[in-house]
């Protein structure tokens, strides 16, 4: 049996201590098991929501870690393509704020893209908010020439966020 399809069965598995142990050591798991953990947190069985939730946080933060660059961006990548799916909006909802976490300039694009997506607009936007470099922050004033009313205040907070730092945060009054 493949490794990354007996990972999923445990993540499945109706013993809540084999999930959990799952869940605790999906780290390495990588991005591969990033779209079925997805899968998976659109299920009926809420333990099993939980598992791959916790799977796929830890996917997130361990792709993460100083000099992973590489599997961050095969992380971003999966990611990606769960905020752009189908899914449940929950599901989107997550893979986007991981998304903050991970994502670098290549991801740039399509969470820009998702900022016209009023079910998922805000996330991608607080994603775009946490992700370093100048190509977030373009993509959010792009957004807001053309954002609907409703929205602009949200992105101009975003803009206004990026430009602070540990010594201005609460010193600056808000926008």
């Amino acid at each position: 049996m493949d490794g990354l399809q007996e990972f999923l069965e445990k993540i499945q598995s109706s013993d809540a201590s084999v999930r959990y142990a799952a869940w605790r050591s999906a780290g390495p798991v990588g991005a591969p098991a990033v779209v079925p953990l997805a899968d998976l947190m659109a299920s009926a069985d809420k333990g099993v929501v939980k598992a791959a939730q916790g799977a796929l946080q830890g996917i997130v933060h361990y792709a993460a870690r100083p000099g992973a660059r590489e599997e961050a961006r095969s992380v971003s990548a999966e990611l990606l393509k769960v905020a752009a799916s189908s899914r449940p909006t929950r599901v989107r909802a997550e893979a986007l704020h991981w998304l903050g976490f991970v994502g670098d300039q290549r991801a740039v694009l399509g969470i820009a893209l998702l900022l016209g997506d009023a079910e998922v607009r805000d996330e991608a936007r607080m994603a775009l908010e946490r992700m370093p470099g100048r190509a977030p922050r373009r993509a959010l004033q792009q957004a807001l020439e053309t954002a609907p009313a409703d929205f602009k205040p949200n992105l101009q907070q975003s803009l206004s966020n990026r430009h602070l730092t540990p010594d201005t945060v609460g010193t600056r009054p808000a926008r």
